[in-house]
């Protein structure tokens, strides 16, 4: 009798040994597959910054080169009103395109914080 209750005790330890390693391979698996999945997120954003500070520099340089004309066209005393209003346009659309890049570097910040601190408590189980 004392033999049989041993031997069920032993059948009972070694399947609850067996399924907290088949849970435990389950949450590494699941791990890995969402890193996998954030990593592919955070490339996508690093590209889509890339495209955003390329526009900023973009618009940079076209408002160079309109103040550049501008200035040419004060010394021939030939300053028009287009010129102007080109310039405001240019100088909306630069502020435009830095404010984008700044909301854009913030949301990435903010999910990256937030996926740090999801996966910081089943990490330290690890």
């Amino acid at each position: 009798m004392r033999n049989q209750s041993y031997a069920n005790e032993l059948a009972e330890m070694n399947r609850q040994i067996q399924e907290q390693a088949r849970r435990k391979q389950e949450t590494l698996a699941r791990i890995e597959r969402e890193r996998k999945e954030r990593n592919a997120l955070f490339e996508r954003e690093l590209e889509r910054e890339k495209q955003l500070q390329a526009q900023v520099i973009n618009s940079q340089e076209k408002l160079g080169k309109e103040r550049l004309n501008r200035g040419n066209l004060a010394n021939e005393s030939g300053i028009t009103s287009s010129s102007r209003e080109k310039i405001n346009r240019l100088n909306r659309e630069l502020a435009e395109k830095k404010r984008e890049l700044e909301e854009h570097r913030r949301r990435v910040k903010k999910e990256k914080m937030l996926i740090r601190d999801k996966w910081k408590p089943i990490l330290s189980n690890y």
